[in-house]
């Protein structure tokens, strides 16, 4: 499918969705339509953009939301930013010949919290099932899109810090995708198959977090499948706020 041929028109009065990308739109206002919440259209447009933007959202990240429910005084937070793995200690980051912290690299690696964060929003606010809220990533990850003009640019730029194994999946040939052109990852889509039928506790504590410590420790870096398996998960929080110009505005507390 092209972003040329979406309709991305919410049926009257479902609400309105906004996202850097036109497939991660119309899973979002499909969502609404099927009678989902904000949440499930939330989860459904950021599970497209793990596909369609790799470069900037990802199963490997963290997630922070904000939501204001219908008849609350206030919006509530959720902070799902991992921790680093117990072995990035002072000793061992200097260990490893290091005065400051890295910047980037293996030793930057932290628990990936999107994937807690998806569920624990729809347990609480959503309508829909996390199967079905991802289903249009894994559809979209199976069958391929065209990689759109700013993307393609942004993918070019960074082609060439992606590692080997990376390069395999988003630089085939040793080039990132061009504009227009189709672009599939069928091992995304598997793995978000996974999520969608097993959770949380499939990714964390399953061949996920298996290969993800694998990865990190062939790299150098700290982190390690325990990590992800021992982490407890997304936690609520109260938002900080404050007056600007007779409007009041929100935003989670640090690290948000």
């Amino acid at each position: 499918m092209r972003s040329a041929d979406i309709d991305l028109r919410a049926p009257a009065g479902a609400g309105m969705v906004a996202t850097s990308q036109p497939l991660a739109v119309r899973a979002g206002v499909d969502a609404l339509a099927a009678g989902g919440s904000a949440a499930d259209a939330a989860v459904a447009a950021a599970g497209v953009l793990c596909v369609t933007e790799p470069l900037g959202t990802g199963v490997g990240g963290d997630a922070f939301a904000l939501y204001w429910a219908p008849g609350a005084d206030a919006p509530i937070g959720l902070d799902a930013a991992g921790p680093s793995g117990a072995g990035a200690t002072l000793d061992a980051i200097q260990g490893a010949g290091h005065r400051v912290m890295p910047q980037s690299g293996p030793w930057t690696v932290t628990v990936p919290g999107a994937v807690d964060a998806w569920a624990t929003l729809l347990e609480r606010f959503g309508r829909l099932s996390l199967a079905d809220a991802l289903a249009p990533a894994i559809a979209i990850a199976r069958d391929g899109f065209e990689v759109t003009p700013f993307i393609a640019a942004q993918w070019t730029a960074a082609a060439g810090s992606i590692d080997e194994a990376g390069s395999a999946v988003f630089a085939p040939g040793g080039r990132a995708p061009a504009a227009g052109q189709r672009f599939a990852n069928p091992e995304l889509g598997a793995l978000l198959e996974l999520i969608a039928r097993d959770g949380p506790d499939g990714f964390y504590r399953g061949e996920p977090a298996e290969r993800i410590g694998a990865a990190v420790e062939r790299a150098g870096g700290p982190l390690r499948a325990t990590d992800l398996a021992t982490w407890p998960g997304a936690r609520w929080v109260e938002p900080i706020s404050a007056p600007f110009r007779g409007v009041e505005v929100f935003e989670l507390p640090p690290p948000g």
